[in-house]
This record gives structure tokens, C-alpha cells and sequence, in this order.
């Protein structure tokens, strides 16, 4: 028994000594091999490489990249802050009075849409929504806004009612041109359509400010028929079927704006609510002078 452990201990060692032979030990030349390293690192060495995170699908570059927006996107997200002009007001308050694209009733409503915006006028950010295209409209049916989003014309809480120049600025009053711009609360029939749809209309008891003054309280008139008198008085012609057309307030010097309704008058009126609503067309013939344009603003 003894001499049979003595023959397989020898058997081992012959074959421990052949495979130490068939691989010689590593040198230090030798590249593919980390001479140091433990076995249980060469273990990850040998790891599958589809294992290991694809760093070069991802570089770093990509994760400081700007998010771009298509130009087709909804205004809110390229700019949540211009929704009207008082909210671009509101956020610079040194923004100038120009056309800006603004949308009020932000993503899923309607198209956003461009607009002019009066900065100045009582501290600005209002958003015109009609402006007269023309000096001689004649037109004894509707006419519409020209921004007409439902949200607009419910969130506002104040009208400007002005006479501008076809780019937009307004007209200031001067001692030629004796009429004033008028601030009033948005009368409740102007929300769901625009004064100009109304065949005979009153906003009563509104508190009105005139080119700046303090508030006094006034009615104001609006609609298509024709009126009995040559002033703004409120006297109605008795003929419902007339058409004239007025947007004035009795006893200030706010705008006067009629005939926009007459088809036979060869220009709109555009004076004051305390002329005769002829003094002054919208459509100037003294040389160097602008046409007059009425406007009706929000904010």
C-alpha cells in the first residue's frame, strides 16, 4: 500500500512539472497580460464586452445640447410669457410699442396670432384688436375684430378706444386735433361680438377716463343705426332700418367715430364726442398730415 501512495504522488508531480513547462511564466514585455493583476480581476478582463455600457452612444456633448423647438411649435412653448401684450408688459417693462405675435388662449386653442401692442398709452400692454383698414368702410352689416380669440375678450378688464395712424402709433391730441383717447371697463356686449354688430347699443353708467384725467361717469353709445341728431347725444333715429353707425361718449372729448355704416358717405367720420360728427374725416387731405384710424384695445 505503502508503495502504491509513493507512485501516485510521483505521477503528480511528473504532471504537475509537464504543464509548468507548457506555460512559462509571464514576462514583464509582455503586453496582453497584467503581471500584478489577481486572478479575480482577470475574471472581469475576460467579462463579455456586450455587458458594459455603449458609452459612445451617448457623449458628452448630447447631455449639455440645447432642446430644440420646431418654429411651427405652440407660442407657449417657445415663450409662455407673451400670451398678450400685458403679459409682455408685464415682463419687460421697457418693451416697445410694435407688433409682436402673442397667443391667449395658449396651447389647443387657436393659432397664435400677431398683434400691435400699445406700450405707452396709461402704462401700456394693450392689445389692439380692431384697427380700421380703411377710411371709408360703408359697410352696413357686421364688422368683425380683427383679433377675435374668445379668451382675449373675456379676461380683459379695460377698453382704450383711440385714433391711430395706420402703423399704429396713436394720434396725441393737439390743439388741431382736439380729441383724446377714453379708458372704460369692457362693456359686456363688446366680449362675445364687436360693437360694429350691434344695431343700437349703450354701455350705461361706465366709468370713463379720458386722455388721462380722472374717472367720470358716462354712457356709452354704440351701434349701426342711424342717430337723429348730428351729435353725440344718444337720440336715436326713428327709422330702426337707418344706417349710420357711431361709437361715441356724450360730454368728453373721447373718439367720435361714425359712417362707418353708410354706404353712400364718400368717408368715415373721425372727431370728437363733443363735435359735430363731421368736423373731422378719417381720410386727411392736408398735405403732410396722416389718415385717422379708430382702434379699440384690450388689456
Amino acid at each position: 500500500m505503502r508503495d502504491r501512495q509513493q507512485i501516485l504522488v510521483a505521477v503528480g508531480v511528473a504532471v504537475g512539472v509537464a504543464a509548468c513547462t507548457c506555460m512559462p511564466p509571464p514576462t514583464p514585455n509582455d503586453p496582453d497580460v497584467a503581471i500584478d493583476a489577481p486572478v479575480a480581476d482577470a475574471a472581469v478582463a475576460d467579462a463579455p464586452v456586450a455587458d458594459a455600457p455603449d458609452i459612445d452612444a451617448a457623449p458628452d456633448a448630447a447631455i449639455d445640447a440645447p432642446v430644440v423647438v420646431p418654429t411651427d411649435a405652440p407660442i407657449d412653448a417657445r415663450d409662455p410669457t407673451k400670451t398678450t401684450c400685458k403679459t409682455i408688459k408685464d415682463t419687460d417693462p421697457n418693451a416697445a410699442s410694435k407688433r409682436y405675435q402673442i397667443d391667449p388662449d395658449g396651447v389647443g386653442g387657436k393659432s397664435p396670432v400677431e398683434a400691435y401692442c400699445d406700450m405707452t398709452t396709461d402704462g401700456g400692454g394693450w392689445t389692439v384688436v380692431f384697427m380700421a383698414s380703411k377710411t371709408n368702410y360703408g359697410e352696413p352689416d357686421v364688422i368683425p375684430y380683427g383679433i377675435d380669440v374668445p379668451t382675449l375678450l373675456a379676461e380683459a378688464d379695460e377698453t382704450l378706444i383711440a385714433f391711430r395712424q395706420s402703423d399704429g402709433p396713436l394720434l396725441e391730441k393737439t390743439s388741431t386735433w382736439p380729441v383724446d383717447w377714453a379708458i372704460f371697463p369692457v362693456p359686456d356686449d363688446w366680449r362675445s361680438a364687436s360693437p360694429f354688430s350691434t344695431v343700437k347699443g349703450v354701455a350705461q353708467g361706465m366709468m370713463v377716463r379720458v386722455g388721462g384725467a380722472q374717472a367720470v361717469q358716462r354712457d356709452v353709445l354704440f351701434g349701426r343705426q342711424s342717430f337723429a341728431n348730428s351729435i353725440c347725444d344718444g337720440q336715436w333715429n326713428a327709422d330702426a332700418s337707418s344706417r349710420w353707425g357711431w361709437i361715441c361718449i356724450p360730454g368728453t372729448t373721447a373718439p367720435f367715430y361714425s359712417a362707418w355704416a353708410n354706404t353712400t358717405s364718400d368717408s368715415d367720420r373721425c372727431t370728437g364726442s363733443d363735435q359735430h360728427h363731421g368736423a373731422h374725416a378719417c381720410l386727411v387731405t392736408e398735405p403732410g398730415m396722416p389718415n385717422r384710424h379708430f382702434s379699440i384695445a384690450m388689456r
